[in-house]
């Protein structure tokens, strides 16, 4: 009995360890490249995460209708837009050129 106590004991503490780790790479984040003041431009995944944030700042909205959140990051970083809602864990490798403008949870939250 003490045995399979112990084995459910460490069974239950891995899968509680996965579960806090695995949703950090799907937390969205606005993000706006470092070297931008007044950010314009904003790119999103739309409809997908149209509604995430306020964005009546922005005067120019890209509405990406295809492609993926990576996609969007990866031209975020070459400087086709000002700001886009990411993946957070993809802003956070590219600290040296995002900033983090806002933090908005996981997707299943939207």
């Amino acid at each position: 009995m003490a045995f399979i106590r112990k084995s459910l004991t460490v069974l239950l503490s891995a899968v509680a360890s996965v579960h806090s780790l695995s949703p950090l790479p799907y937390l969205l984040v606005l993000a706006t490249r470092k070297n931008i003041t007044d950010p314009q431009s904003i790119a999103l995944l739309y409809p997908s995460v149209a509604n995430y944030t306020d964005i009546s700042n922005y005067t120019d909205v890209i509405e990406i209708t295809s492609g993926t959140l990576s996609a969007i990051a990866e031209d975020l970083v070459a400087g086709k837009y000002d700001s886009a809602i990411i993946y957070k864990s993809f802003a956070t490798a590219h600290a040296d050129t995002l900033d983090i403008t806002e933090e908005l949870g996981s997707p299943n939250d939207g």
